[in-house]
């Protein structure tokens, strides 16, 4: 839910459209480096939002676009949030947080028990206390998911 200290950095939220492309693919230009095939994943995953078998939740500060979420069904009632990012001059001002709480709204109204979320270990850190604020809790950390020295810790969400 937006607070009014969020609706003062948040000025809108909405589900991504075609359109909105190459905004995300500039906000994200880092996945690349970081995960193997990135542009390839980023451009399959929001194919699959506009085909409805993925969720894109775009934050913008004005009109510039400052964070989004990308949800990943993995099943009847788990979701993956395969992505969550905030624009760097935009973090701590609560972007994150509003993103995050319109997804758990999100799987509550749709019958997601259970989410999780991957953060690289370090990232992990700095992305805890959104998540905990959100009734997420670590349950494991994954061992060179994405190549040598590639720690990811897991992060798990679930209703009730």
């Amino acid at each position: 839910m937006l607070t009014p200290e969020t609706k003062r950095f948040v000025t809108s939220m909405r589900p991504y459209r075609s359109r909105d492309r190459e905004a995300v693919f500039r906000l994200l230009s880092f996945l690349p480096s970081l995960y193997p095939k990135g542009a390839e994943w980023l451009d399959g995953r929001l194919e699959d939002v506009l085909r409805g078998r993925a969720r894109c939740t775009l934050a913008f500060a004005d009109v510039r676009l400052a964070g989004v979420t990308i949800e990943t069904p993995k099943g009847k009632y788990t979701t993956k949030l395969s992505t969550i990012w905030v624009a760097p001059e935009h973090r701590a001002s609560g972007i994150g947080t509003a993103l995050l709480d319109a997804c758990r709204r999100g799987w509550e109204r749709s019958g997601v028990r259970s989410a999780y979320v991957t953060a690289d270990v370090r990232a992990g850190q700095a992305l805890w206390p959104v998540l905990k604020g959100l009734s997420f809790r670590p349950t494991n950390v994954e061992k060179d998911r994405y190549g040598e020295g590639r720690d990811e810790t897991v992060f798990h969400w679930s209703l009730g």
